[in-house]
C-alpha cells in the first residue's frame, strides 16, 4: 500500500506540472541547467548537530527555457498573478527541481519521537517571475508544486552518511532510523503561492543594499521582511533582487540570469562578501504540523515558534568568462517550543552560469 501511495504521489507531481506547461520532456532541459544549489548541515563543519534543517538540492532553468519547460507552472502562474492583479510582462523567469529535508536531533532513535521537530521531506518544483518596476524596484511571484513523505530523502541522507563515515573513518554521523515517521509518509501533495517586493538601494561603487518583503500561502504560510548587502566588486546591479536571493537560504530561483549579456559573461572577475537578516512570522508550516494525511507525529499550533530569526553570510567568486561560485552559511531560530528545540545551522553551496 505504501509503494501504491509513493507511486500516485509521483504521478501527481508529474502530470501536474505537464498539464500546466503543456510541453514534451526534451533532454535539452537537462543539459541547459543554469544554477546548482546544495545545501548539508554537515558543511557546518564544529556547528552541524545533524538536525533540523539537514539538506537541500536545487537545480534552477533560467531565462525563456524555463517557460516551456517540463515542469514550468508559468502559464498557471500568470492567471494566479492576473487575478491578483498582475499584468505587466515579467523581466526574467525561472523553474527549479529539488528536494529538502528536516530530521530530529536522534536519528538512531526508530520510533516516533515527541519531544523534537519530526522527520520531514518535501520533493517540488517551483516556478518563479521577476517583474521589475524601475531601476530601484521590483516584485517577484513564484508557485511551488510539491510532494511531501516521499522516499528520496532517506536514500540520499542515509548515503550522505554512509560516504562521511567512510571518508572521516569514523561511526558518526549515524544513519537516519526514524523515516518512517515522517510526515504524510508515502506521500501528499501540497503548494504555495509567494509574492515578493525588493527594493534597491544603491550606496556605493563597491557597495550596495536591498530590502524586501514576502508573503506566501500554502504548505508555509508566512510573512517576512529582510535586507541583504554586498561589498566588493560586482557587475549585475541591473538584477539587484539577487542581492536578497543570496541570502535567502532557501530560495527558489536562487541566481536569475534571464537577461545576462555576453557583454558581462566575459566581464572582469566578481568577487565580494555578503550578508543578510531576515525576520519571518510563521503562521503555518506543514513540514511541522502535517496536512489532512495520516501522519505519526504532528506538532500543535500551540507548538510552533511563530517568530523566526534568520541570518545569512556569503562569500561570492566568479572567475573571467565563467560560471559564478558561491559558499554561504545560514542559521535559523528555532521553529517550535519542544524540549529538544535548538536553532539551525548549514551551509551551502551555489553554482550558476549560462549554458
Amino acid at each position: 500500500m505504501k509503494n501504491n501511495k509513493y507511486i500516485i504521489a509521483v504521478l501527481f507531481y508529474i502530470c501536474s506540472a505537464n498539464a500546466l506547461s503543456g510541453q514534451e520532456k526534451d533532454s535539452f532541459y537537462w543539459s541547459s541547467i543554469s544554477s546548482y544549489h546544495v545545501d548539508q548541515d554537515l558543511l557546518a563543519g564544529e556547528y552541524n548537530e545533524d538536525r533540523n534543517y539537514t539538506m537541500g538540492v536545487t537545480l534552477v532553468w533560467a531565462g525563456d527555457i524555463s517557460r516551456d519547460h517540463i515542469l514550468s507552472t508559468h502559464s498557471f502562474l500568470n492567471a494566479l498573478d492576473r487575478y491578483l492583479g498582475i499584468t505587466t510582462t515579467p523581466s526574467s523567469a525561472s523553474v527549479s527541481l529539488g528536494v529538502t529535508a528536516f530530521t530530529p536531533d536522534n536519528l538512531q532513535d526508530s520510533s516516533p519521537i515527541f519531544t523534537d521537530r519530526p522527520y520531514s521531506s518535501l520533493l517540488f518544483s517551483s516556478s518563479s517571475q521577476v517583474y521589475k518596476r524601475s531601476d530601484t524596484f521590483a516584485t517577484e511571484s513564484s508557485l511551488t508544486l510539491g510532494v511531501l513523505g516521499l522516499p528520496i530523502a532517506e536514500v540520499v541522507q542515509t548515503a550522505i552518511h554512509v560516504v562521511s563515515r567512510f571518508l572521516r573513518n569514523r561511526d558518526r554521523p549515524y544513519n537516519p532510523e526514524g523515516w518512517d515517521h515522517q510526515i504524510s509518509n508515502g506521500g501528499e501533495p501540497t503548494f504555495k503561492y509567494t509574492w515578493t517586493a525588493y527594493q534597491y538601494l544603491p550606496v556605493a561603487k563597491y557597495f550596495d543594499a536591498a530590502l524586501s518583503f514576502d508573503g506566501s500561502f500554502g504548505y508555509y504560510t508566512n510573512v517576512s521582511a529582510g535586507a541583504g548587502m554586498r561589498l566588493g566588486k560586482f557587475n549585475d546591479r541591473d538584477k539587484f533582487w539577487n542581492i536578497i536571493k543570496l541570502q535567502d537560504p532557501q530560495s527558489d530561483a536562487n541566481k536569475m540570469l534571464s537577461n545576462r549579456s555576453l557583454a558581462k559573461m566575459i566581464a572582469p572577475e566578481e568577487i565580494y562578501f555578503s550578508a543578510g537578516y531576515r525576520q519571518r512570522y510563521v503562521e503555518y508550516n506543514a513540514l511541522l504540523q502535517c496536512q489532512v494525511g495520516d501522519s505519526d507525529v504532528c506538532l500543535d499550533a500551540s507548538d510552533i515558534e511563530n517568530n523566526i530569526e534568520e541570518i545569512s553570510l556569503a562569500i561570492t567568486y566568479t572567475p573571467v568568462d565563467s560560471g559564478t561560485w558561491s559558499v554561504n552559511c545560514n542559521k535559523r531560530s528555532s521553529e517550535h517550543k519542544l524540549a529538544d528545540a535548538r536553532d539551525h545551522r548549514w551551509c551551502g553551496i551555489n553554482y550558476y552560469r549560462l549554458f
